[in-house]
């Protein structure tokens, strides 16, 4: 997939081998992002990086922009977010868990019912192998739609799927940064769950999807 976003945008892609949880839990998958972009910035010399990631490296992706910002070094100049995950604090917020905004046919009521029941059941595990250290889940740099303070306003191209169990969360998300006075360009692909952007030349949505990536570091 990135080979191709390379390709069709004419530029660098580097693909980051951060660290995983659980053997490396919150910060580390960050703080390897921010060494990474500040290696791009400082010794290869790039002026402008833009951030990126899918599902959880779309939050590591936000969190290392969001640090960037704090310590005072030069943050992305735009963010390009896959599904990604942006809170592991709202179990209970049922607004973040409508089964109602995932309409379907009856005879795949049940295969829905049990997608939603195992994506919801991913925030216990995330908080039970990343945060080892009792961290607030509140905290912006593992839920950013908790981050109204610290939002970086880079422009941000925001890809979700449809039946993406994550999808309400970013809507959620699109809409703070969009508040904040931050460019959002929030593409729905319709018939779409988690995690179908990889899928090049195999569904035509994620081929689409490279090209919308791709035009949109063009106009960066």
């Amino acid at each position: 997939m990135l080979k191709y976003v390379a390709e069709q945008s004419e530029t660098t892609v580097f693909n980051i081998d951060y660290k995983l949880a659980p053997e490396n839990p919150f910060p580390e998958g960050i703080l390897d992002g921010v060494a990474v972009s500040l290696y791009v910035q400082q010794c290869l010399g790039f002026e402008n990086v833009i951030l990126g990631g899918d599902s959880a490296g779309g939050n590591v992706s936000i969190a290392v922009d969001n640090l960037l910002n704090r310590l005072g070094y030069q943050s992305s100049a735009a963010n390009i977010l896959l599904y990604p995950v942006v809170t592991l604090a709202d179990d209970n917020n049922e607004e973040l868990w409508d089964l109602a905004s995932y309409p379907i046919d009856q005879a795949q009521t049940a295969i829905r019912n049990n997608y939603r029941k195992l994506f919801h059941s991913l925030n216990a595990i995330m908080r039970k192998y990343y945060l080892t250290h009792d961290e607030n889940p509140n905290m912006d740099l593992i839920s950013p739609l908790h981050g109204r303070d610290n939002l970086h306003k880079a422009n941000t191209l925001l890809i979700v799927g449809e039946y993406d169990f994550f999808r309400l969360q970013d809507e959620a998300y699109a809409k703070l940064l969009n508040d904040n006075e931050t460019d959002v360009k929030f593409l729905q692909y319709n018939g779409m769950a988690h995690a179908f952007a990889p899928m090049i030349g195999i569904l035509p949505q994620a081929d689409d999807a490279c090209l919308e990536m791709a035009d949109f570091i063009r106009e960066i």
